[in-house]
């Protein structure tokens, strides 16, 4: 979610403190963002870089990795269980 827009979004790599993700045009550094993933709840993060058409994202809360894998274990790459 940007700016009240929804967006479909492939996670690339995932941290405690961040996540890489496939960029979207409306993107920019600055901008606050919000993902749902499979069972997880909302997550809130800034994007930190935009480039190559990839984006680097700044959690707010650190995630518990543990959790995410076990929450998005059946969740497909295009977002459905």
């Amino acid at each position: 979610h940007h700016n009240g827009a929804i967006f479909d979004g492939l996670i690339r790599n995932v941290s405690r403190h961040g996540m890489l993700i496939d960029s979207l045009p409306a993107l920019a550094p600055g901008h606050e963002v919000r993902i749902g993933c499979g069972a997880l709840p909302i997550l809130s993060a800034v994007v930190r870089w935009v480039q190559h058409g990839r984006a680097g994202l700044r959690l707010n809360q650190p995630l518990d990795l543990t959790g995410f894998e076990a929450a998005t274990a059946s969740v497909a790459p295009d977002g459905r269980s």
